[in-house]
C-alpha cells in the first residue's frame, strides 16, 4: 500500500540560504545531491556505515511526526548571532512528503499510524516482556506462600465482618499452592528467544494499517528468523495496508520480492537490483572463494 510516493529534500536554494549548512545532518545529503527519494510499497535503504540510512529514517520520521519507540538521539541546539538553530529539525522542516494519488488523481489520506521501529526499541520490548515474566513469578510465589500461611493458621468465624476472610480461606484450602498462585499471580508469557520474541513483536505491530520506518530489523535475528520477518513485511505491504521504509545491511531484507532498493553509497543515490550492491557482491565472492569447502574436497 503506497501512501507517500516520494520524499522531497531541501533544494539547492534552501541549502544555500541556511547559515549552518555544514552542520550535521546537512552535509550527509547535500553532498550526495539527494533531492528526492521515491517510495514504493517497500523501500529498502542500503549503504555502508555512515551512509546516512538511520539519519534519513529519523528525518523522515520527524517530517511525518512518526511515533518513535526510543527518543530521537540527536537534538543539538546551536546559537548564532542571537538566533537558535536546530539543524536536525530545521532539515526535516525543509522536507516534504508527497502523497500518492488514487485512480482519479486525488491525493490519498495520510495514514493515521506512522511509527518508527528501531533495534534499540525492539530490545527494550523484549526486555519488558521478560521483566513482566519475572514480576509474575514473584507474585505467584507470594500467593503460594499466602496459601500455606492460611492452611497453617487457626481461624475463628465470629461475625459477618469475617465473611470475606472466610471465603478467601476456603478458596485457598480448596486449591493446591501451585494452582492458587497461578490463579492470583497472573499468566506468564511463553519463554522465547530474542528472535522468536522479535517475530511476535513485528507481527503485532505490522498487523495495523500505516507507514512504518524500520531501522536494521536484522539485529538479534538469525537468518531463518530474518526470513520470517521479511515474509511478515511483504504480507503487510502487499496484502494489508502498510507501507514500509527499511534500512538494512541484510541480504535477506534487501532481496525481498517487490521491494525497491536505494543505494545510498551512490552519489546521487539511485535504485539498484539487490544483486548489484557492493556488499552483496562481496558476500557472493566470499562464498565462491570457499566453494571447495562446501563440496567437501
Amino acid at each position: 500500500m503506497v501512501y507517500y510516493s516520494s520524499i522531497l529534500f531541501p533544494s539547492e536554494e534552501e541549502l544555500d540560504s541556511y547559515d549552518l549548512v555544514d552542520t550535521y545532518p546537512f552535509p550527509l545529503f547535500w553532498r550526495k545531491r539527494l533531492f528526492e527519494l521515491p517510495l514504493s510499497d517497500i523501500t529498502v535503504l542500503y549503504g555502508n556505515n555512515g551512509s546516512g540510512k538511520s539519519t534519513l529514517l529519523s528525518l523522515i520520521g520527524l517530517l511525518l511526526k512518526a511515533e518513535r519507540d526510543v527518543p530521537l538521539y540527536d537534538d543539538t541546539t546551536y546559537k548564532l548571532e542571537g538566533r537558535a538553530y536546530h539543524p536536525f529539525h530545521d532539515f526535516a522542516g525543509m522536507m516534504e512528503a508527497r502523497r500518492a494519488v488514487d485512480a482519479y488523481g486525488d491525493k490519498l489520506d495520510a495514514p493515521r499510524t506512522r511509527a518508527f521501529l528501531t533495534s534499540d526499541g525492539l530490545f527494550r520490548k523484549i526486555a519488558a516482556r521478560r521483566e513482566e515474566n519475572r514480576a509474575t513469578r514473584i507474585r505467584r510465589d507470594e500467593f503460594r506462600k499466602k496459601r500455606g500461611e492460611l492452611a497453617r493458621s487457626a481461624y475463628h468465624f465470629d461475625s459477618l465482618d469475617d465473611l470475606d476472610d472466610l471465603r478467601e480461606r476456603n478458596e485457598a484450602l480448596g486449591m493446591t499452592a501451585r494452582s492458587y498462585g497461578l490463579r492470583h499471580g497472573g499468566n506468564l508469557e511463553e519463554e522465547r528467544s530474542n528472535g522468536e520474541s522479535a517475530v511476535d513483536i513485528f507481527l503485532s505491530i505490522l498487523e495495523k494499517d500505516g507507514f512504518y520506518l524500520i531501522d536494521e530489523p536484522e539485529n538479534c535475528l538469525s537468518l531463518p528468523y530474518q526470513a520470517k520477518v521479511a515474509d511478515i513485511m511483504r504480507h503487510a505491504a502487499f496484502h494489508e495496508k502498510a507501507q514500509l521504509l527499511v534500512a538494512t545491511h541484510s541480504p535477506i531484507f534487501l532481496s525481498m520480492e517487490g521491494a525497491s532498493v536505494i543505494d545510498l553509497d551512490e552519489e546521487p543515490p539511485r535504485k539498484k537490483k539487490w544483486t548489484e550492491l557492493a556488499n552483496v557482491v562481496l558476500l557472493r565472492d566470499f562464498f565462491l572463494s570457499h566453494e571447495k569447502d562446501f563440496d567437501g574436497d
